[in-house]
């Protein structure tokens, strides 16, 4: 396959990825809290990275809905500066004040390849292993330097 092809087959890759749409938190969430009555934190969608990391990553218990929009954007940007580019999450106050942190890590649904060969695509699918079926960039940055270099070989 020739590095131009490997090039189109990686920016296909990228533009034809599908992530798992993931609908947002029904309605507005809960007023503002005060410190005494901090919510318990609930977290959903963790598949790649633990609990306990992303709890460091939100930071101390949000005790506001201001407070809780930023925990989110720490939680975010937490996950990109690891690689899971495509990671996004929001929140929730359920009616009893626990604020609920769904993290979508950017699981895929599917990865399509338009135009590309039966073995191209099984090559390609070797190469490549995402945990628990999230997009990390590096992973698969390296599968495409792997499939180029294994090219090159031929």
């Amino acid at each position: 396959m020739p590095p131009m092809r490997i090039k189109a087959l990686w920016c296909t890759f990228l533009c034809a990825l599908t992530i798992t749409a993931s609908a947002a938190a029904d309605g507005p969430p809960s007023p503002a809290l005060t410190a005494a009555t901090s919510p318990s934190v609930v977290f959903g969608g963790l598949r790649v990275l633990s609990e306990d990391a992303v709890r460091n990553a939100m930071g101390n218990r949000p005790a506001t809905v201001r407070d809780a929009d930023r925990a989110v954007r720490r939680i975010v940007s937490f996950y990109r500066s690891r690689g899971y580019t495509e990671a996004r999450a929001w929140f929730r106050f359920d009616p009893d004040r626990t604020l609920r942190i769904e993290v979508d890590e950017g699981r895929m649904a599917a990865v399509v390849f338009p135009d590309s060969s039966a073995r191209e695509v099984l090559d390609f699918r070797a190469e490549l292993t995402l945990i628990e079926d999230v997009f990390h960039r590096p992973t698969v940055e390296a599968a495409v330097a792997r499939l180029r270099s294994r090219l090159r070989a031929w």
